[in-house]
Parts: structure tokens; sequence; C-alpha cells
């Protein structure tokens, strides 16, 4: 190999040893242009995450709103917003029917066995299904709807549910299509389907007291606010909790989640309003200032015109 006397030492005082690396200044100013990318890339990825929680809150409550309608087509009728107690299935919530037309057949037998072997579901040995999680029935925006959680009045676990049935303008008059002992048909929803709401969204009470999928008495042991909430909802008659809520109206709109009036009515934790599912399967994303809208939507037969 034939080496060029001096092109080695060219080569190596090509480059400045002063111009080795980043100076302070330069280093400031790099660290200043990263903070400002982070700084616009942050609320776009926020923003895309929170899209994702909201697609998925969406596609559960269009999987819960099918098999709705299924359970109609194969029973003849919407399940009971909350079961009788008087009836075979005490206190038992809607979602609780919808569960074969869900995919969750096995857990939807078990829980016929447990109401066969202890009639009242509160209790821990044989209704264990209480303490069950149903990935449907959660929203992934309100956290505690991802496992099951202790309800801090009762002191027991259960499963918890984003969804409340809607019984109409309020629980009194249940004009809706899901409240106490109801056994709607779709011929009886003469509004039509499409304005109809079936369901909508809202978070766990404080202390997940309101808001379980498998059983509840509510606050006025109707189920309400545990199963079933109206768009135009009226005060609690027996809930302490609710005490300084007087008597509403409460409608759709903005809740806090540590405000114990705020499980009075459909809210959710996405920005600026929540999911409706209608009876023909749609789940559209409402406006709080839509509420109006919300309340004529809640009628099976009250024929507003839209």
């Amino acid at each position: 190999m034939n080496i060029v006397p001096g092109s080695t030492r060219r080569h190596l005082h090509a480059v400045p040893a002063d111009r080795a690396g980043l100076t302070m200044i330069e280093l400031v100013v790099v660290i200043g242009i990263i903070g400002v990318l982070v700084a616009l890339l942050l609320p776009a990825v926020q923003a895309a995450r929170g899209s994702a929680r909201r697609m998925s809150c969406a596609n559960n409550a269009r999987q819960v709103g099918i098999g709705l309608i299924h359970h109609s087509d194969v029973h003849g009728a919407l399940p009971s917003g909350t079961g009788s107690i008087a009836g075979m299935y005490p206190f038992q919530g809607w979602l609780a029917k919808v569960l074969p037309f869900i995919e969750q057949r096995a857990i939807a037998d078990e829980t016929e066995q447990s109401y066969v072997a202890q009639r009242l579901p509160f209790g821990a040995v044989n209704h264990y299904h209480l303490a069950t999680h149903i990935r449907a029935f959660s929203c992934p925006e309100d956290s505690r709807t991802l496992n099951v959680v202790l309800s801090a009045k009762n002191g027991i676990l259960v499963g918890p549910a984003a969804l409340l049935g809607v019984n109409g303008e309020n629980h009194t008059v249940s004009n809706g299509v899901l409240y106490y002992r109801s056994a709607i048909r779709l011929a009886d929803v003469t509004d039509g389907l499409s304005n109809t709401i079936a369901f909508g969204e809202r978070p766990l009470s404080p202390g997940n007291d309101f808001g379980w999928w498998y059983a509840g008495v509510g606050f006025d042991g109707l189920g309400t606010a545990d199963h079933t909430l109206g768009l135009y909802e009226i005060g609690p008659s027996g809930a302490p909790e609710h005490a300084v809520c007087g008597n509403g109206p409460f409608g759709f709109g903005p809740g806090k989640l540590k405000d114990e009036c705020s499980a009075l009515h459909f809210w959710s934790l996405h920005a600026g309003g929540g999911h409706f599912t209608h009876l023909d399967g749609a789940v559209r994303f409402m406006n709080y200032a839509d509420a109006p809208l919300a309340r004529a939507l809640s009628t099976r037969a009250g024929a507003e015109a839209f």
C-alpha cells in the first residue's frame, strides 16, 4: 500500500479542534428548539389519544345497542330497565339481559343460576358476577370503568357501567324505553327508532355507589341513577347523599367527578358532550348545547317535531 506522506496529518487537521463540539449557547438553543417542538406536539398527541378513547366508547355503545335490538327480536320486547322486586330477577339491570347478545352467554347463564340460588342479588356468595367487569359496558375516558371498583357506601366490589338506559324525561313519567318493570316493544316506539334514544353515557358517581350493570336499587328503589336516568330528571327521594341537590330538573350537561349531583343527569368525560345510542343502533355524539333536543329524543311516543 502506498501512502502519500503528510496526507494523514492534513486529514486530521481538516476540522479545527475548537469546532469539535457544541458551545454552551448552541446547546441551549438546541434544547430550546426541542422544547418548542414537544410543546407543539403534546396537544396533538393528547388529542389523538382522546379521539381514540372516544371511538372506543362509541364502539362499545354500538355493540350494546345491537345487542339490545337482538334482545327485542328474540323476546318480542326490550328488557326491563330494572327488574321488579316481585319478579324472578329483582333489581337486575337491563345490561345483564343484553349479555347473551354481546357474546357473553356463559356469564348470562351463570347469572340466572345465581338468581335461582339466591333471589336477592346482593349476596356475594351466590351472585359473584356482581363483581364482574364487562368490557363492552365500559368507557376508557372514565378509567374507573376499566375494572371492578369498590362501592364506598356498600363496602362491596361491583362491576361498573358507563351506560345508562333512558327512562324518558324522568323516572316518574317513564315515557322512554328502559325503566323499572318496562317491557317496551319496538312497535310501541311511534316516534321512530332513529328519533328515540335508548341509552347514553354517564360516569360513575363519587364513591362508585351508582352505576352498576348487574343489579342496583338506585336512589328511589327503582334503579334510577344505577341503570336508568331521564333527560329531564327530577329530584331523588331517598338517597341522603343527594339531599343537597334539590328537585332539579337535571338535564343533559357538564358534570364533575366529585359532585354527587352529577350522578342525576347524563354527561361524559369527553369534551363538550356525550354519546347516545338510538333504537336503530346508531351512536351519535351530542353537544351539551343540544340538551332540549336530547329531551325530545328521550320519549318513545311524544310526537315531537325535529
